[in-house]
């Protein structure tokens, strides 16, 4: 993803692009033969637990797996 969209306010267009990141990662890591069995968790990573962010799923929605992607994240 180009730093110029994630440095500034963003445009429906541009925000669709960012959108489709967590989509690509996912499908990234399943070409993976060692991480093809965790690639659903990422599609998840860029939620936030009160559905505000990209796909607006909710916290029950979000999968324990990715809850523990986005807090490690956090603190790396």
């Amino acid at each position: 993803m180009k730093r110029d969209i994630l440095q500034k306010k963003v445009n429906y267009e541009e925000y669709e692009t960012m959108k489709s990141h967590p989509i690509i990662g996912k499908g990234t890591i399943k070409s993976n033969v060692l991480f093809s069995k965790i690639s659903y968790c990422v599609h998840y990573t860029h939620e936030h637990i009160d559905g505000k962010v990209y796909f607006g799923i909710k916290d029950k929605g979000i999968p324990i797996e990715s809850k523990l992607i986005i807090y490690t994240c956090k603190y790396i």
